[in-house]
Parts: C-alpha cells; structure tokens; sequence
C-alpha cells in the first residue's frame, strides 16, 4: 500500500465512522457532507467541530475549506436545512485519486 493509499484508507474510514459521506469533486477537491435534523444546534455543532479535522488529514497544502460551515452565512443555511458540507482544495492528486477509486 503506497503513502497516498494509505493516507485516503485512514481518512474514509474516519469519515465513515464519524457519520460523513465522501465526495472526491475534482483531482485536488474532497467534500465531507452529512444531513442532521433542520435546526438542531448540537448536531450543527457537532459537524463544524469535526469536519476540518478530518479533511486536514488528506494533507492538503495550499488550498482552502469552505463550504456550510459556522464560519459563514452557510452555517444558517446548513443549520435551517439539516445539510452540513465542507470541501478543502490542495489535496495532493495521488490522495485524490486513490480516494476516488474507494468510492
């Protein structure tokens, strides 16, 4: 198993375990996304505390995290709709890839 298959193995199992799925968006995107029920602050809360570390995993080096999250007006949107979703660009293509190729 190569260091990048490795590194995307540890983080969809994370993911997973955590309750989020997985969207690989383009050769350097990944998106964790997970529905909750519309206005429940906990659960809200609890997404927006979990995300970024499990997208920090993926070893992305230059990029952003946007998405749905407390950190903007997408937190009223996610919190009002029960849809939670962070992406991160800068993940290393090799991650990407083989993250792709397990979904």
């Amino acid at each position: 198993m190569t260091k990048a298959q490795k590194t995307a193995t540890e983080f969809l199992l994370a993911a997973r375990a955590e309750g989020f799925s997985v969207t690989v968006k383009n050769p350097s995107v990944v998106c964790v996304h997970r529905t909750f029920t519309p206005g429940d602050d906990r659960a809200f809360v609890d997404c927006d505390m979990t995300a970024p570390g499990l997208l920090w995993r993926l070893g992305a080096k230059g990029g952003s995290m946007w998405g749905t999250d407390g950190g903007s007006i997408g937190g009223a949107v996610a919190l009002r709709s029960g849809r939670f979703s962070l992406n991160v660009s800068g993940v290393p293509k090799r991650v990407a890839a083989s993250l792709a190729k397990m979904l």
